[in-house]
């Protein structure tokens, strides 16, 4: 009983971390010309986050896809963040956004390809996802009956796979066996 919730709280932590790097990525394709121009006038890479990280950045996009999640969970917008996460990062209440450390060092080692159209579409389908599947995660731990269908279902899988009938003979008279040395 006590591993379906852990994993599905593992699975809850993991796909927060997952949006809010794909939050600063989209906040990142917003604002991509101040990006690289930060970027290229920094002399190392430390100073280029630090500067992506002090700057508050305005990203409509980020907005827009943040009310479309609020929208479909009854915890708003504290349902999505990761765990820990200082409030002085992500979105505030002026409507900017601020970098965290991680969505900065994520921007850094971002590849150039994902800077097209296509990528932009792609951050923002898997943006979609991963908040769907957030939104099904806390749906499991509010209802303790999911907790129960998602045990039925994992014990009949691994009946399925397991639940052969037994190959060796069990012997009532067996012979004791002396051990030689």
């Amino acid at each position: 009983r006590g591993v379906a919730p852990r994993r599905t709280v593992f699975e809850l932590r993991k796909a927060r971390e997952r949006g809010h790097v794909l939050e600063g990525l989209a906040v990142a394709l917003a604002n991509i010309d101040e990006f690289i121009a930060i970027i290229k006038a920094a002399p190392t890479p430390p100073i280029a986050k630090q500067e992506l990280m002090s700057k508050p950045w305005d990203s409509g996009l980020v907005r827009e896809m943040l009310a479309r999640a609020e929208s479909d969970t009854a915890g708003g917008r504290a349902s999505y963040r990761p765990d820990g996460l200082p409030a002085v990062f992500g979105m505030q209440p002026d409507g900017l956004y601020r970098l965290s450390d991680g969505q900065a060092q994520e921007i850094l080692q971002m590849r150039l390809q994902r800077l097209t159209g296509l990528e932009q579409d792609k951050i923002v389908q898997e943006y979609r996802e991963v908040m769907g599947l957030i939104a099904d995660l806390l749906d499991i731990l509010a209802r303790p009956e999911r907790i129960a269908t998602i045990i039925t279902d994992e014990l009949g899988a691994i009946r399925a796979e397991f639940g052969d009938e037994r190959r060796s003979q069990i012997e009532l008279n067996a012979t004791e066996l002396d051990t030689e040395d």
